[in-house]
């Protein structure tokens, strides 16, 4: 199915083959800047990561990935914890 999405440049009535996708998929990874010595995040994980907003909860993002579990996501799949919430923000103020 995915294939089906993905067609080569100079024919566009051939697929790509999951080999041709998950090569540029990981020439595009590459383009990620990160500190040295730090592998690259695999396509998954990252789909994962920018999926994990205020917006989207965890419960629906486990649910649409078919983990088993949050803790599958958590541990192995999200790449940053830190929120994009500004807490000092939400603080009401004590007046």
């Amino acid at each position: 199915m995915v294939n089906m999405l993905f067609r080569h440049n100079k024919d566009h009535s051939r697929p790509l083959s999951v080999d041709s996708i998950t090569r540029h998929i990981h020439n595009l990874s590459g383009l990620i800047v990160s500190p040295p010595n730090t592998p690259i995040p695999k396509a998954r994980a990252i789909g994962a990561t920018l999926a994990a907003t205020p917006v989207i909860s965890a419960d629906n993002i486990v649910s649409h990935a078919f983990w088993s579990n949050y803790d599958m996501f958590d541990t192995y799949y999200r790449l940053n914890r830190s929120t994009q919430t500004d807490m000092t923000a939400a603080v009401p103020p004590l007046d």
